[in-house]
Formats: C-alpha cells, sequence, structure tokens
C-alpha cells in the first residue's frame, strides 16, 4: 500500500491556513508514457496539432517521476497546465513513467491523482531502441566531458538502456492500477505505416475530433544529437555552473524560468550551442553480435507482451529463423554483458 503524495497533502493542506487557491487546477487527462527513443518526440508534436489537445512547451515534465513530493513541484506542476483553453484535453508527455517504475512507483502516483486517466504507450523494435537510447547516454556523456563507455560498460552504468525496453514488464505495472480500457499501446512500426488510420484510433481513444490535416514526422532519431539536444545539453551546463548555482539560490523559479526561455530562444545562444556542443560518433546500427545478444535478452519479454496485447509483434522485433538460439538466450551476443 502505498502513502498518500506529500504533494498532495500539502496543497490540499493550505486551505486550512487560508492561502490563495489557484484559480483554475488542471490536471492531465492523458499521459504518453513513452517508450523513450521511440518516436515520442514526434507524438508530442503530432498531438501539439490538434486544437483540442494542449500540451505544455516542457515537453518532458516528468512530475510523477523525479519531481513528485512537495508542494512547490505540485504548484509548479500545475502552471503548466494554466494555459488550457475550456474543452481541451491535457497530456503529460514523459518517458519517464514508463522508466524506473519499481523505485519512483509512478502508476501508482499517477492513479491516486488521476485516477481517470488515459495512459498511451509508443512502442518501438526494442533492439534499435535499445542502441538509439545507448547513443544517447553517449551524447550526453560527451556533451559534459565525459568518456564514451563501450556498450557492455555503459548498461552497467545505465542499466535503463535495457530496462526501457521491457515493455511487457510496463505495461504489467499499470494494469495493477488502470483498466484496460483506459490504456492504448500503439506499435511504431505500424503507426509508420499508416499514421492516418492510428491518428484516427488516437484521436477516438482520447475522444476528441478527428483531425486528418496532420503529419506524423520522426524527430529526434537515433544516432542524430539535433540543434535542440545540443541546446538543452549547453543549458544544462550553464546551470550547473557556479553562475547558474547562484541564480538558482537567488532568484525566484517563475524568473529563472523567464530566463531561461530567453536564452532558449536566442539565436546568438543556439549559435554557441551548436559551435561548443560535442557529439559521439557511432554506427545508426548495433553490431550484428549485439543485435542477436539484444533479442536473445528481450525474447521472452516479447513473447509476454504477444499475450498481453492479443496479437502477434512485428516478426523484425525478434529476428527471423537465422537469429533464433535454441539455448534460450545464450548467444554469440553474450560476452556484450559479461562482467569485467
Amino acid at each position: 500500500m502505498y502513502v498518500k503524495g506529500a504533494a498532495v497533502e500539502t496543497a490540499q493542506g493550505t486551505d486550512n491556513c487560508n492561502l490563495k487557491k489557484p484559480v483554475r487546477e488542471r490536471l492531465p487527462d492523458f499521459f504518453v508514457i513513452g517508450a523513450m527513443k521511440s518516436a515520442s518526440t514526434s507524438l508530442y508534436f503530432y498531438l501539439e496539432q490538434h486544437p483540442d489537445v494542449f500540451l505544455p512547451a516542457r515537453k518532458e515534465p516528468e512530475y510523477f517521476s523525479f519531481r513528485y513530493g512537495s508542494s512547490t513541484d505540485y504548484a509548479w506542476y500545475l502552471s503548466l497546465y494554466e494555459g488550457a483553453k475550456p474543452g481541451q484535453v491535457c497530456g503529460d508527455c514523459s518517458t519517464g513513467y514508463s522508466r524506473g517504475l519499481d523505485e519512483h512507483h509512478v502508476p501508482a502516483r499517477i492513479a491516486r491523482q488521476v485516477p481517470h486517466a488515459k495512459i498511451i504507450y509508443l512502442l518501438r523494435n526494442p533492439v534499435k531502441r535499445a542502441w538509439s537510447h545507448y547513443v544517447h547516454r553517449m551524447n550526453e556523456r560527451v556533451s559534459s566531458g565525459q568518456p564514451v563507455l563501450e556498450f557492455a560498460e555503459a548498461v552497467r552504468e545505465y542499466p535503463d538502456i535495457i530496462d526501457a525496453g521491457r515493455y511487457a514488464k510496463c505495461l504489467r505495472k499499470y494494469l495493477e492500477y488502470f483498466p484496460l480500457r483506459q490504456i492504448k499501446v500503439f506499435i511504431l512500426d505500424e503507426l509508420l505505416a499508416d499514421p492516418g488510420a492510428h491518428g484516427r484510433e488516437l484521436d477516438e481513444f482520447l475522444e476528441v475530433e478527428h483531425v486528418p490535416e496532420r503529419q506524423f514526422s520522426r524527430s529526434n532519431v537515433a544516432g542524430q544529437w539535433n540543434k535542440e539536444k545540443k541546446l538543452a545539453a549547453w543549458m544544462e551546463r550553464l546551470e550547473g555552473s557556479t553562475l547558474g548555482k547562484v541564480m538558482k539560490k537567488i532568484l525566484p523559479r517563475f524568473i529563472r524560468s523567464r530566463i531561461r526561455g530567453g536564452l532558449r530562444s536566442s539565436k546568438w545562444v543556439r549559435a554557441i550551442a551548436e559551435k561548443r556542443t560535442k557529439t559521439v560518433e557511432l554506427p545508426k546500427e548495433p553490431p550484428l553480435e549485439l543485435q542477436d545478444w539484444l533479442r536473445g535478452a528481450y525474447r521472452d519479454e516479447m513473447r509476454a507482451l504477444e499475450q498481453l496485447l492479443g496479437r502477434p509483434i512485428p516478426s523484425s522485433w525478434l529476428g527471423d529463423s537465422e537469429h533464433e538460439h535454441p539455448s534460450g538466450g545464450v548467444n554469440p551476443g553474450e560476452p556484450f554483458l559479461r562482467a569485467s
């Protein structure tokens, strides 16, 4: 049994102190929980094009994963939805909601505060997703002056590289708190093959009028450390500098937010970030041996996913017969994860 979040208790407690309440408290109606590196950014921009959908400018608030537990962060989270118009459905697209669930208890937190919430889970070939996740983490390291790690070392340092592809495990966690009718799973391969049909399916699930004049295009693809990512990395280094730490101590959050927004929109700042942020040079696809290992590592998980979905997953996710290993997952890729 989970204890009620401190953020909710504190926010309710303020009523007894006669403090000014927000004019209108809006929480999300739906959550895009990931998976990370599975075109969630593309889905965010697709949803954003709908006039009856409101998404905050901050793509991944991550309130229920990494900011949960204080009245200050709860007030900040509510402020993200102050611009929503009557009749619009509000969404939160945070891929952290499908990672580290044993530690952060995200499904329980969401269910406690938004029991009617609809959950959207976009899934990608787990082998390609894991490699893209690895490249993403290595770009983060290089941009902050740290060395690139080999894949085996990287997954020990960043276990979510593998864990974020355990789709069945994540779904089971959410099914403990939400009925199946409130959960919608999309397969990226299928969505890209027929975006029109799946766009209609998505609108029906969110109970909004279907708007066909929208484009679903890939953003933030694997191996591409785009300008926005470089800017984010540079801003993170700036905020971690001595000046940034001083500003955090003396300036209120809303002022820092305005400064951050001004810097992000500055062409001069973007040019500096583009020039000074390094990127990692890695192949777009993992080595064949690693692909084999990852297929073996995910095989049982994918079979469990098929049982939960009640339908087969794309055959490419597990590879064809030449990639089958009768030894139950022990295959040529095994050395990638051996302890060094």
